[in-house]
C-alpha cells in the first residue's frame, strides 16, 4: 500500500502518445523468481521463490548511494537484475545488475510519483514502470519499447497485467485505466463510482486471469469502503465490467491477496460507515457474487490505527496467512478457513529489554530453510527505545525461520535511529557475483542495499 498523507494525488488530464515500438521487440514473458512485481506475482502472494541468506554472518555487501523510496514499494527483480522505483524527479527508475551496477535509469522521464509503483520486470530483463503520466517499457537495455501517457488523473499503484495482456492501472485518485503490454496503446478507463461517491485506491490490484480485484474507498469519505472485482476485456466495447462489489468500513491498508479462490483484504470496519473495529476479510469469489467466509476482529476497542494493516497478508506454504497491526509488535499466522490464529510472534524477543520492535515493511516468503524445513520470511523492523520519542531506536532488516519455535537467522542494522531511515518496502532477490543470493532493498530516506553473506566467505 502507499501511505495517503505522504503526496497528495496529482490533478492533471494527459492524452496519451504511443511512441513506435522496436522493430525487434519481444513478448513481455513474464519472470517467476525474485519477486518480479509488486508482492511478487499477480495473486500478491508475496513468495520469492528463490532461498534467501541463510548465515548469521549476511551482512550489508553493497550499498548504492541513491534517493530513498519514501512509502512505496521500491525494488522489483528476475533474479538477475533488480529494478527500483525512488521518491524523486531524476533518476526515479534505476535498474540495476546483480554486482550493483547501474544497467540504465529513467532519467527525467519518469517523476517523483514513480515511488508509488514497483516496477514490473520481465524474464529477460525488461522493465515496465509509471508515475502519474506516463507509463513506459524498457528493453532489456534500457532502450524504451514504447511510452504512453496515463489516462485520466491519480497516482498508479504498482502496474499489474491480465492474462490476456493488458496491464491495469489503479490509481490514487479513481481512475483504473488499462493498456496493451504489447504497443503501450490504451486499452479503456473505468471511474468507479456508487452512491454519489467516487471511489480510489491507495493499494495494487490483485489478478486472478482477466479478473483484477480492487480495495477502494470513496474519495473525502473514506469509511465508505469496497472491494471490487472488475473484468478486464480488450476485444470488447466496453473493456472492463464490474462484475460484483463487497461493502465494507473504509479504508484498506493493504493490498488484497487471492489464494484458491479467496480474497483476503482488511478494512477498518465491519460495515461502511463510521470506524468501527479493524477487521480482516475472507471473501470467496462465486464468479457473479462474492461470499464472505470470516471477517476476524483484528484489535478490540475503537482506538486501533486506521488503517490497522499496512501490507498485504503473507500466504504461508504450510497454510494461514501471516500479517501484523500498525505499531503492534505481534505478527499473527491465522488459518486462511476460519480465522483463527495457528501461530504468533513477538518481534520483542529479537530486541533487547528496551527495544520495541515493530515490523515495518511488506512481507516475503523465502524458499525453506533446508536445515530445518521451515519457509523462512523477510521483514523489516523498526524499533522504539524505551520512555524516547517514537523512531528513536534502530532500524533492521532481518530473516526469521518460521518454525514452532521461531528463531532469528540473521539481522542487519540499516540506521542507528529508525526516524532517519528506516525500511518499508518489499524485498527482491538476485543471484550475486559468485551466485550467492542477495537481498535488495532501498531505504525509505535513501541508499539501496545488497544484503548477503560476506564476500569471503562465499566461494569462488
Amino acid at each position: 500500500m502507499i501511505k495517503r498523507t505522504v503526496v497528495p494525488a496529482a490533478s492533471w488530464l494527459f492524452f496519451f502518445v504511443v511512441a513506435a515500438p522496436l522493430p525487434a521487440q519481444k513478448p513481455f514473458v513474464l519472470a517467476t523468481q525474485g519477486c518480479w512485481q509488486a508482492h511478487c506475482d499477480q495473486h500478491l502472494n508475496g513468495a520469492l521463490q528463490v532461498t534467501a541468506p541463510l548465515g548469521a554472518d549476511t551482512s550489508v555487501v553493497i550499498e548504492k548511494n541513491s534517493p530513498g523510496v519514501s512509502t512505496g514499494l521500491g525494488c522489483s527483480s528476475n533474479y538477475r537484475v533488480v529494478a527500483c522505483s525512488y521518491y524523486s524527479n531524476v533518476a526515479a527508475l534505476v535498474v540495476y545488475d546483480s554486482s550493483g551496477n547501474r544497467i540504465f535509469d529513467s532519467g527525467t522521464l519518469l517523476d517523483n510519483q514513480a515511488y508509488a509503483s514497483a516496477p514490473l520486470v520481465s524474464a529477460d530483463g525488461g522493465v515496465i514502470a509509471s508515475d502519474d503520466k506516463t507509463l513506459v517499457r524498457y528493453a532489456p537495455d534500457g532502450a524504451i519499447v514504447w511510452k504512453t501517457a496515463i489516462q485520466g488523473t491519480g497516482t498508479p499503484i504498482s502496474p499489474v497485467i491480465t492474462a490476456n495482456g493488458v496491464i491495469v492501472l489503479a490509481t490514487l485518485g479513481g481512475i483504473v485505466s488499462s493498456y496493451s503490454v504489447a504497443t503501450g496503446a490504451p486499452v479503456g478507463t473505468l471511474g468507479v463510482r456508487f452512491d454519489g461517491l467516487n471511489y480510489e485506491t491507495i493499494n495494487t490490484p490483485s489478478v486472478n486471469g482477466n479478473r483484477v480485484y480492487v480495495s477502494m474507498s470513496a474519495d473525502n469519505a473514506e469509511s465508505f469502503g469496497r472491494l471490487v472485482a472488475i473484468d478486464v476485456d480488450p476485444t470488447g466495447s466496453a473493456p472492463f465490467h464490474i462484475a460484483w462489489t463487497f461493502a465494507f468500513g473504509g479504508p484498506s491498508g493493504a493490498s488484497p491477496v487471492f489464494v484458491g479462490g479467496v480474497i483476503y483484504f482488511d478494512g477498518s470496519s465491519l460495515l461502511p460507515g463510521p470506524a468501527g473495529v479493524p477487521v480482516l476479510f475472507a471473501l470467496k469469489d462465486l464468479g457473479a457474487s462474492p461470499l464472505l467466509l470470516w471477517a476476524d476482529e483484528l484489535v478490540s476497542g475503537r482506538n486501533a490505527p486506521t488503517p490497522a494493516i499496512l501490507t498485504s497478508p503473507l500466504p504461508d506454504p504450510r497454510g494461514g496467512l501471516w500479517f501484523y497491526v500498525a505499531s503492534q509488535s505481534t505478527m499473527r499466522r491465522v488459518d486462511a478457513d476460519t480465522g483463527a490464529t495457528l501461530q504468533s510472534i513477538d518481534m520483542n524477543s529479537f530486541c533487547t529489554n528496551r527495544l520495541n520492535c515493530l515490523p515495518s515493511t511488506a512481507l516475503m516468503m523465502a524458499s525453506v530453510n533446508p536445515a530445518t524445513g521451515d519457509p523462512v520470511m523477510l521483514l523489516g523492523l523498526g524499533t522504539l527505545i524505551a520512555g524516547t520519542a517514537k523512531g528513536a531506536g534502530p532500524s533492521f532488516a532481518l530473516a526469521l525461520d518460521l518454525g514452532t519455535t521461531p528463531s532469528r537467522l540473521w539481522s542487519v542494522q540499516i540506521a542507528p535511529i529508525t526516524a532517519s531511515n528506516f525500511i518499508y518496502c518489499q524485498f527482491a532477490v538476485v543471484a550475486g557475483p559468485n551466485g550467492s543470493p542477495l537481498v535488495v532493498f532501498p531505504g525509505a530516506s535513501a541508499n539501496t542495499y545488497f544484503v548477503g553473506a560476506p564476500v569471503s566467505a562465499v566461494a569462488p
